[in-house]
């Protein structure tokens, strides 16, 4: 071998060796933005989850290590789980979007909100997520939101208004602190034929609003009886004050009817507030008899890939709900109010997969 010849090869070698090892330490240390940059997220306000990036993020928990995913523990029932709370409107709109996630390692659990205005791009065009189900199921609508969260949602719960009443009667005894008083009036006009349609409605708080009947929580006030012609009145769609009360159909409707002024993003911490506290009440082990019971009856009124199968096998980490250390985290992004009036939320979904990311 020759003088030259074994120069370059000894070069050769030691280059190998440095660019293995860089590369190496590049990918661990860089791998989130690798990751990001690869499915190729705008870094902007509007940053939007293209269809191949859905797909490739949605499986977060797919890793060869499961001790970060199963309880060491072998008598402990449940595994670190994710799941998907929606409530949509009589419009077929989505309106609150709650994304929780359990790590049993840590004993610790992710709360965050979607903001139902958040703009995706969906189908070669942007639109809403609170419209989202209008024309998709509700798997497509889960995958999407794991996409924008980074987290895997292993299950999904979807309530219409209608079903208030059924649910909340089963759920019954739960209480919720109002934070501030309440009050939307609608205005309706009154034919002299009885018929009554709502032709303008008013938001406001107690400082702008006269204040209404005070043993009124929620109702109708009198309309004048009319002959002929039309006439006007008020109807109290809302009315609760500051304060501990029984969460029951009626109150539950106001909570998630009630906007103050046009502050969506006020309406979406109200909404999170609310489903922390009736998880707090639900998921404890004072609750353990009557919750199984309750759930049986609560799921055929449920749009939900949930069993009581899943629910017997989780059943110790649901009822440890209470003992979990719980983050309450913000989904990133701003508020937009466009020319037309409508609300938009620019989602940062890159800093949203790496916030949420010790959740995977």
């Amino acid at each position: 071998m020759s003088k030259g010849f074994r120069s370059f090869f000894i070069t050769f070698v030691l280059a190998c060796v440095l660019f293995a090892y860089g590369a190496t330490y590049i990918f661990d240390n860089y791998v989130d933005d690798f990751i990001v940059s690869l499915f190729g997220i705008a870094k902007s306000e509007n940053s939007d989850v293209s269809e191949e990036f859905s797909q490739e993020i949605s499986r977060p928990d797919q890793s060869t290590d499961e001790s970060t995913d199963v309880s060491t523990d072998e008598n402990f029932k449940g595994t670190s789980k994710g799941s998907l709370f929606i409530l949509r409107n009589e419009a077929g709109e989505v309106d609150t979007v709650l994304v929780m996630r359990r790590k049993l390692e840590t004993k610790e659990l992710l709360l965050t909100m979607i903001p139902a205005d958040t703009r995706l791009y969906v189908d070669g065009a942007y639109q809403k997520v609170r419209n989202l189900l209008k024309n998709r199921d509700l798997e497509f609508f889960k995958a999407k939101m794991e996409a924008i969260v980074g987290v895997n949602i292993d299950y999904y719960f979807m309530m219409d208004f209608e079903d208030f009443e059924p649910v909340l009667k089963e759920f019954d005894g739960y209480n919720f602190n109002v934070p501030y008083d309440m009050y939307l009036e609608q205005i309706v006009e009154v034919s002299g034929d009885g018929e009554s349609s709502i032709t303008d409605e008013s938001i406001a708080d107690e400082s702008a609003t006269p204040a209404p009947n005070e043993n009124s929580q929620s109702g109708v006030i009198e309309i004048p009886d009319v002959s002929g012609g039309v006439d006007s009145g008020k109807i109290i769609i809302v009315d609760l004050k500051t304060g501990r009360v029984k969460l029951d159909a009626d109150v539950f409707r106001q909570l998630t009817i009630f906007r103050k002024g046009d502050d969506e993003k006020e309406h979406t911490i109200l909404m999170r507030d609310l489903f922390t506290s009736v998880f707090v009440q639900m998921f404890s082990e004072s609750n353990a008899k009557e919750l199984r019971k309750d759930i049986e009856k609560v799921l055929p009124l449920l749009d939900t890939n949930f069993t009581m199968q899943d629910y017997d096998d989780n059943v110790d980490a649901i009822l440890g709900y209470s003992g979990y250390t719980k983050h309450v985290l913000d989904y990133p992004g701003t508020y937009k109010k466009m020319a037309d009036g409508s609300i938009q939320f620019n989602a940062e979904v890159e800093k949203a997969i790496l916030q949420y990311k010790n959740f995977r």
